[in-house]
């Protein structure tokens, strides 16, 4: 589960911090998948040492794009992420929780 502090950082564009491994932290909520999955690739690819330029160009995209795909507001496809992850040496991993 993602907290507030990780999607407070991804809006100013700015790394989010790793969640805490313990228990669930005192004001933490769940976040949609796709801003999950924003906040996991951003923090990958900082991660990696990488620019949003250095990334777009071994996943053979624009920057633009990969600015995008790490833009809160704007929709990001599996297969999207799919192949910019594995770049990363990543690759996307599907659960569910009751609701």
């Amino acid at each position: 589960m993602l907290g507030l502090r990780q999607w407070a950082h991804l809006v100013r564009n700015r790394v989010p911090p790793a969640p805490r491994r313990h228990a669930k932290a005192a004001g933490s909520v769940a976040v949609p998948a796709n801003l999950a999955a924003k906040i996991l690739l951003r923090r990958a690819r900082v991660d990696a040492g990488l620019s949003q330029a250095e990334l777009a160009r071994r996943a053979g995209i624009t920057q633009p794009s990969i600015a995008k795909i790490e833009n809160p507001d704007h929709e990001l496809k599996l297969a999207t992420l799919e192949r910019v992850l594995a770049v990363l040496g990543k690759r996307v991993e599907l659960a569910s929780a009751a609701a």
